[in-house]
């Protein structure tokens, strides 16, 4: 079955996100073999909507032992995917007619797992796994400071975080000075585990933070 290049507008706004998830999971259910490239080439602004749109698909394709390519990206989008730690998680085509990309993805170990999702016009960043190392740390804080950046109310939900060490409490803690020090943009924390909980208590982060017992009633007055 042939491949298909799905090309990202200039500027992707919430409709070309949703129509990027949509389209590739069509791809994905319809055809059993191929590979899907999003074609980066045209894009100037890259907000955290569309880089958690393309997150969604690398899992659903991940999942299904297929395979999804960013190609022919721009420097605008090189820089959302190194700011954000994503360059190290997503896979890029090389363009054998451009430069050689300067990246070290292929030795960087991420063990914190990211998803994302939209509902109605909220997007939803989940975390699973451990966040122990330097790498699953700065993932989740750039990450997080480019939703921020952008603005955005944004949710990360954190029940299948297992454990988080004590540089992802400092983290947090950067990232709540962050959304202090920029004013706009607003991130609250749902669903943490016992341990994480106990943790956060321990570090007395549940007073700084907007952090809610379960998705629902951290975006029910949201929506």
């Amino acid at each position: 079955m042939s491949d298909l290049t799905y090309q990202l507008p200039e500027n992707p706004q919430l409709s070309d996100t949703r129509e990027l998830i949509l389209k590739g999971e069509a791809y994905l259910s319809e055809n059993s073999t191929g590979v899907f490239r999003i074609d980066c080439s045209k894009v100037v602004l890259v907000t955290s909507m569309t880089l958690g749109s393309i997150v969604r698909l690398h899992n659903v394709f991940s999942k299904k032992g297929r395979e999804l390519l960013l190609c022919n990206t721009s420097d605008s989008m090189i820089d959302s995917l190194k700011s954000s730690s994503l360059i190290h998680v997503l896979k890029l085509e090389h363009n054998s007619s451009g430069p050689e990309l300067d990246i070290d993805s292929a030795i960087v170990k991420i063990s914190l797992g990211i998803d994302f999702e939209i509902e109605k016009d909220i997007g939803i960043f989940s975390f699973s796994g451990s966040m122990l190392t330097p790498s699953d740390t700065e993932l989740f804080y750039n990450m997080a400071k480019k939703i921020i950046d952008d603005g955005f109310r944004m949710l990360l939900d954190m029940n299948e975080l297992v454990y988080i060490g004590s540089m992802g409490l400092g983290a947090l803690m950067r990232l709540h000075k962050a959304q202090k020090e920029a004013n706009k943009g607003e991130i609250r924390i749902c669903s943490p585990g016992i341990i994480l909980k106990d943790m956060l208590d321990k570090q007395s982060l549940g007073a700084v933070l907007s952090i809610y017992d379960t998705r629902e009633e951290a975006i029910k007055d949201w929506l």
